[in-house]
């Protein structure tokens, strides 16, 4: 089921294998009667099956439970091989806290309600904390029904904070969704969106999908995501050439032996995209008035500095030498990569504000002032993320500032420096690193 529309997606394996849409406001005899009457009561109890859901709150609870029941007991005494495998290996759950993978939690093989403790912390003092619990996907055991979530007595819960990424589904077969898999944390869905910051919506199934999709599914495909998101017709052209790309790549594979049905697919109609956003210096100033550290000092080094968030996170106290900041990695997540051209490995001039701002942060953290510049209470690097979300909305929420995005700093940057009146030189270094669209600025 779609969580946003409420269109349930299913397969229709009468006639072949297709994807057969089911819109909510579908009125009368919507199911044909010849696939209805054979649904087995299995397949529809999997409806109420949690996979591929993802639940987020926040809670102060030092331990977290959860209810289950198996949809239902092995088909037969005499399963094959293939069934035997699946009910061998108990439903997984993955658990992180506050951006950090926590455990991997297995229930029980018991064809019977039971409770899973998947996190308990009953040592150590109760800590706000934000969680993320990835639940089961379909296979065998893991296909679970959630019959409630318990928390300490006196514990709060609250909804978690709104995750300003961008949501992409994926569409394929079992592999997709991670039939095969031990844990929900290990499907490629997962990794993906892990690894490149977003958010998954996953729409795998089994059977052989890809070699059922045709033409009027990629248009129909189109047609939702346009009917359900708030896109610009440039952003829905580059939805279509990423399943094209997928497509092309398939057939490259002897997957699929047929046209790329993404060809005649035509795009939707939809709004010309507008002026991406670019922080003024009065922004940025308003938005340091009411920080505190480290907060501020994030927001200061994105503003005067123009890298990007995964940039700000990777900087290394070495790299910084009172005059310039050396950009010799990256980080996602917890990945440590290459910048992301050779441009931007070039150092980068400090202007004045930012390298005495640098140095009073490199004081105030005496002992602590090695590896990363901005740290995590952990001394690993800051998950710059979680501290947008709980610090830096919160608190310019009454300035009149909106949080628009990291890139919004380094798109104002040109003109920030020319209002700081920053030397032509130091400028004139900048312009080597930015887009033909601001030299005209920084000059």
């Amino acid at each position: 089921m779609d969580p946003v529309s409420g269109d349930i997606y299913s397969l229709e394996s009468d006639v072949g294998d297709k994807m057969v849409r089911f819109p909510r406001e579908a009125d009368g005899n919507v199911v044909p009667k010849a696939w209805r009457d054979k649904i087995p009561d299995r397949s529809a109890a999997r409806a109420l099956a949690t996979a591929g859901v993802a639940l987020r709150f926040r809670t102060d609870s030092k331990r977290i439970t959860i209810r289950l029941t198996f949809i239902d007991v092995p088909e037969v005494a005499n399963a094959g091989p293939e069934s035997a495998w699946e009910r061998a290996r108990p439903p997984y759950f993955d658990v992180y806290r506050d951006g950090l993978f926590q455990a991997n939690v297995p229930a029980k093989i018991a064809y019977y309600e039971q409770d899973v403790t998947v996190f308990d912390n009953s040592t150590e003092p109760a800590k706000d904390s934000e969680f993320s619990i990835l639940f089961p996907h379909y296979y065998g055991n893991a296909e679970v029904i959630v019959k409630g979530i318990g928390l300490d007595k006196d514990a709060r819960a609250f909804p978690s904070a709104p995750r300003n990424v961008p949501v992409v589904l994926f569409h394929g077969d079992s592999i997709t969704h991670g039939h095969g898999v031990t844990s929900p944390r290990e499907t490629y869905v997962w990794q993906t969106c892990e690894g490149a910051n977003c958010e998954p919506l996953n729409l795998g199934f089994g059977g052989s999908a890809l070699r059922g999709f045709r033409t009027l599914d990629g248009e129909q495909t189109l047609a939702d995501i346009a009917r359900r998101k708030n896109l610009s017709r440039n952003s829905l052209r580059l939805i279509k050439s990423f399943l094209s790309g997928v497509f092309k790549q398939v057939k490259r594979l002897g997957i699929l032996d047929a046209i790329n049905p993404m060809v005649d697919v035509r795009t939707p109609r939809a709004p010309e995209a507008q002026d991406t956003y670019a922080y003024s210096l009065d922004e940025v100033k308003r938005m340091l008035l009411v920080l505190q550290e480290p907060a501020k000092m994030v927001v200061l080094t994105a503003a005067l500095s123009g890298l990007r968030k995964s940039e700000i996170r990777g900087l290394r106290w070495e790299d910084f030498t009172g005059k310039e900041l050396s950009v010799n990695r990256s980080i996602w997540n917890s990945e440590v990569n290459e910048p992301k051209t050779m441009r931007s490995k070039a150092p980068i001039p400090v202007v004045k504000q930012l390298a005495d701002a640098l140095e009073e942060h490199r004081q105030g953290m005496g002992k602590l002032a090695v590896g990363p510049i901005f740290q995590a209470g952990d001394g690993k690097p800051l998950n710059v993320d979680n501290l947008v979300r709980r610090e830096i909305i919160p608190a310019i929420s009454g300035t009149g500032v909106e949080w628009h995005d990291g890139q919004a700093f380094r798109r104002g940057l040109a003109t920030t420096l020319h209002q700081l009146r920053v030397a032509d030189k130091t400028r004139m270094r900048w312009a080597r690193k930015c887009k033909a669209v601001q030299l005209a600025t920084i000059l």
